[in-house]
């Protein structure tokens, strides 16, 4: 079987090559991972102590970040070697500061796979979540590396539990502990004879609460919104931020001012984070009905120009995108665009929030734009990246694309502001998204009807919904220190 193992890999390897002639992004990862060796040797010295951290992709290297993190704080001893096996982890995070290098990992040959631990020598190696590549834990575990995966998660199709999965159940040895989400996932291990496994759930839960208690201030969305943001959100990154780290003076006093600020009324707030095609379908319909009642603010997970005007093209609403508002805050421009046209603004200009001597304000610049511009909009696009994670906070129900192609995207950002969430059928690989169900925090629905009733449900019964997102997330933090202690601790 491990032969067939390798034929497979050595096909695989043949395809991307060939792919690569067409496709930039194989090129970007096949180039990489030729070239992860020259950085890594440029990276690392003789004698550094190594953690070596996998993640195959961005979500992956998201649930891994808070360890990351954590161990550069408390073991600054440690070089870290990020490795990435897709380029949409890579050539996002290839700067990323928390790394002490970061590289695609080579492809899962026997010499590869040799080579690679021989130059790196980890001391501790951390796999994230799901990648499992054969011919690097059989060498990992021919040199007695301490190897582990965490946030890890099985379902009983996986190949471990069939018939034929034999050398896929000999690569778990490679492990000295396994921290997995769940007890389903413990139980199912147990069944294949697999003892060394500790239920620590998921780390994202600590990473989205940092990304809440460090969300920024968004002008822009303020004033389309007309309000700060949500009373509920605020408190719940107040309880986030204190239950993370010590607040500081300032810190207290801006959330007392944004608190009272959240007390302005403003129209119910639909937020919609990594939406594809499908996902706006409904989206447009449900907001072009309902135009003057209510607000969103959609964010795609594609900002391509063309990706944009298809989005907008379906709204028969006022809408504006986020950067042509920047671009106009920016030139001092006294002209607003609305709906792809330039509409005049009155030149007196609006003076950014204050509180004492805290200027509430997005890049320290004075926003042009007439608050009846922005307030009389219906949707703000977001056509830029970076910022979704910090938009959440203005909303109180939110939509998470992605459930009618291969699988949602994250629930849990808007969760941790107590958010609601609504996502179409695709879901049932997400252990968060079922929880969210089971809690009452979350719909999945499959067409437009179910959309529309979901939506107006949990903005009738917001107050309900939002306790039960706030509390389902607080329940689940801990986990990072838990892996931390049993990996570094001992």
């Amino acid at each position: 079987m491990r032969s067939l193992y390798n034929i497979a890999i050595w096909f695989y390897a043949l395809a991307v090559r060939v792919v690569a002639i067409f496709n930039p992004k194989v090129k970007l990862m096949w180039q990489g991972e030729k070239d992860a060796y020259a950085k890594i040797e440029s990276g690392l010295r003789e004698g550094d102590r190594v953690v070596w951290v996998h993640a195959a992709s961005l979500g992956e290297f998201e649930q891994g970040r808070p360890l990351i993190e954590k161990l550069k704080r408390e073991n600054p001893e440690y070089k870290i070697l990020l490795t990435f096996f897709s380029p949409s982890g890579y050539e996002v995070r290839k700067n990323y500061a928390g790394a002490d290098v970061i590289a695609y990992l080579p492809l899962d040959t026997a010499r590869n796979a040799k080579r690679f631990v021989e130059l790196v020598k980890p001391e501790k190696v951390v796999f994230v979540k799901y990648e499992f590549w054969l011919n690097y834990l059989r060498e990992l575990r021919v040199r007695g590396v301490d190897t582990y995966i965490i946030s890890a998660i099985f379902r009983e199709n996986q190949v471990f539990f069939k018939w034929y999965g034999g050398i896929f159940r000999e690569g778990l040895k490679a492990f000295k502990m396994m921290f997995v989400q769940n007890e389903e996932s413990k139980e199912l291990l147990k069944g294949i004879g697999v003892e060394n496994v500790i239920v620590a759930g998921d780390t994202r839960f600590d990473r989205v609460a940092d990304i809440a208690a460090a969300a920024k201030k968004l002008e822009i969305v303020e004033r389309f919104v007309n309000a700060q943001c949500t009373t509920n959100g605020l408190e719940f990154q107040r309880k986030m931020h204190n239950q993370m780290r010590h607040e500081t003076r300032d810190t207290r006093h801006e959330m007392d001012y944004r608190l009272q600020m959240a007390d302005r009324a403003q129209l119910p707030v639909l937020v919609v984070g990594s939406s594809w095609g499908p996902d706006e379908d409904l989206l447009a319909r449900y907001i072009n009905e309902r135009a003057g009642r209510m607000k969103m603010i959609i964010a795609p997970h594609e900002v391509r120009e063309e990706r944009i005007k298809e989005l907008t093209g379906k709204l028969t609403c006022k809408y504006a995108l986020y950067t042509d508002i920047q671009k106009e805050i920016t030139d001092g421009s006294q002209q607003s665009t609305v709906n792809g046209q330039q509409a005049l603004t009155p030149s007196a200009s609006l003076v950014p929030l204050k509180q004492g001597d805290n200027k509430i304000c997005e890049a320290n610049i004075t926003l042009n734009f007439q608050l009846s511009t922005l307030n009389s909009l219906d949707v703000l696009v977001v056509n830029t990246i970076g910022v979704l994670s910090s938009v959440y906070q203005y909303g109180q129900v939110a939509y998470i694309g992605g459930g009618f192609g291969v699988g949602i995207h994250n629930t849990l950002e808007a969760a941790a502001w107590g958010m609601p969430v609504v996502f179409g059928p695709n879901y049932h690989k997400f252990q968060e998204a079922k929880e969210l169900i089971g809690c009452g925090a979350g719909q999945s629905i499959a067409n437009y009807e179910e959309c529309a009733r979901a939506l107006d449900e949990f903005f009738e019964k917001n107050e309900v919904a939002s306790t039960a997102s706030k509390e389902y997330v607080a329940k689940n933090i801990g986990a990072t220190n838990l892996i931390y202690n049993n990996i570094f601790s001992n």
